[in-house]
Order: structure tokens, then sequence, then C-alpha cells
């Protein structure tokens, strides 16, 4: 039978029954608590190995970057845009690199705006160390001269994209030069959806008027409102205001085109259809 006992501590007495320690049964929790900071030293280690496998180890760096959805040229812009990004590190420590730290969703709204696409998902695949990026193109309203380059315009005024033969793409569309030259960059904005929808019906309305087969258009600058449309084999330029009601200018040329006007007044320079009720020739 234990023997009662008792104990003197600083402060009371404590008093009761006590087992031997000596026929005390050792056990895994008892070893922790006598070896309380070698287990935590051992699991901080384990934590950070962890963390080194999972953040920075070159095992999980992404080592292939697929890109569908777009044609050659447009996927090497996106495939050195995402290498570019890839270097960047998050939270200002890991590597984009590394496919655990890697923001699929932000990556992939960076590209769609970057090249003004209507869709670009990514798809990580961790064993395979691959990033897929899909994307679906804007559908171009018209095409856009400058600086010695032709580039597809969307819906929305914002260029898609450069082009790389022209004589294979853009068969029909509207082709606008910018007179000024000025610089575009992919993604820009050069004008609003109105002037897009305002070119798109005049090109539509003139294909339906074999005598005058349109060569091209012209714009002084991406601000301005005259609009000239360039005949082939014409010397003269049917001017449009941009900023006017579209169907009562294209309602003018109609009638003079079907009354025989143009050939009446032979115009060597220009048709203009911007003032009032009125047509210009000179």
């Amino acid at each position: 039978m234990p023997i009662p006992v008792s104990y003197r501590y600083r402060g009371g007495e404590s008093s009761g029954y006590h087992q031997n320690p000596i026929n005390v049964q050792r056990n895994w929790k008892s070893f922790v608590i006598e070896h309380f900071g070698l287990v935590a030293w051992a699991g901080i280690c384990l934590l950070l190995a962890i963390i080194y496998f999972l953040l920075l180890s070159p095992w999980l760096a992404v080592a292939t970057v697929q890109i569908t959805g777009t044609n050659n040229d447009q996927a090497r812009a996106v495939f050195s845009t995402i290498t570019k990004d890839l270097k960047k590190h998050r939270w200002g420590l890991i590597p984009q690199s590394n496919l655990f730290a890697f923001d699929e969703t932000r990556e992939g709204q960076h590209i769609k705006d970057a090249f003004a696409f209507s869709v670009a998902t990514i798809d990580v695949q961790l064993f395979k160390k691959t990033i897929s990026i899909t994307v679906t193109e804007t559908p171009p309203s018209l095409i856009w001269y400058s600086q010695n380059a032709y580039y597809f315009v969307n819906n929305q005024g914002i260029i898609i994209r450069a082009i790389a033969d022209i004589t294979q793409e853009g068969s029909g569309m509207a082709q606008i030069i910018d007179d000024s030259m000025e610089g575009v960059s992919i993604g820009q904005e050069i004008f609003d959806s109105e002037k897009i929808s305002f070119i798109s019906t005049v090109h539509a309305a003139i294909k339906e008027i074999p005598s005058l087969p349109i060569f091209n258009y012209s714009l002084a600058n991406k601000l301005s409102t005259q609009l000239k449309v360039h005949i082939i084999d014409q010397p003269y330029a049917i001017y449009f205001d941009t900023s006017s009601a579209v169907e009562s200018q294209l309602e003018k040329l109609r009638r003079i085109v079907s009354e025989g006007v143009i050939a009446e007044k032979n115009p060597r320079e220009y048709i203009d259809l911007r003032i009032g009720d009125r047509v210009y020739f000179k």
C-alpha cells in the first residue's frame, strides 16, 4: 500500500499518495517532455525542409510552357511575356517560376489584357512541371496601318496584334492608314467603338456600290473625325465625318451615284459628304 507522503515547497505544502518514481513506466509523452528542445529543433528543420522543397526547390520549377489558340508570331510574343513574369518574385521572396508560387489566375488576366484576347486561361500541370496557356483571340473589325506595319483592331478600337502577311490575312476588311504615322502597340486603344461601327457601316455600304471599288481609307490621326475613302484608279477621295450620322451621308452618296452626278462633275480631289444635305465636289 502506498505510503502517504507530503512535500514542502516554497509557498505551501502538498500531501497525498505518490507513486515511487522508480516504478513509473516511460512513454512517448514523457520522452517529448524530457527532450523538448531536441524535438522542437527537429520539427523546425523538417518544416524548413518542406518549405524549401515546395517553394525553392528546382524540382518544382516550370520546365515547359505550352501556348494554344493563336498563330506562331503571337505565341512567341506571349511566351516572351510569360518568361519575363516567371523571373519576378511573389511576396518579394519566391520566384514565380516555382509552380506553388505561380498565380495562374493573375497571370491569365495579365496575358488577356496585354494582348487583348477575349479569353486567356492557364492550367498548371504539377507533375509534368508544365504551364498550359489557352487563348481565344478577339475577332478583328478592321486593319490599322502605322509605321510600315499592319495591325488588327477589334470592335472596341483596341490593337489586337500585328499582321505578319497582309496578303494572307484581312482579305475584304477595311484598311485604315494613319497619316500621322504615330507608333502603336498591342493592347492600345486607338479609338472608340462608335468610330469602329461608323467605319464598318461605311465599308459594308460602299462594297454594295460596284462603281466605287474601295482601295483603302485614311485618317489624319487617331483622333480625326475626317474619314477619307480612296477609290481604286480614281484621283479623288470621298470625305465622311465620323462624328455625324452615317446614314445621311451614305444616302447622299447613293443619290449622286444613281443620278450619274460623279461622272458629270468629274472630281479630281474629293467628294465631300460632311456638310448639311449638300455634296461638294472639287
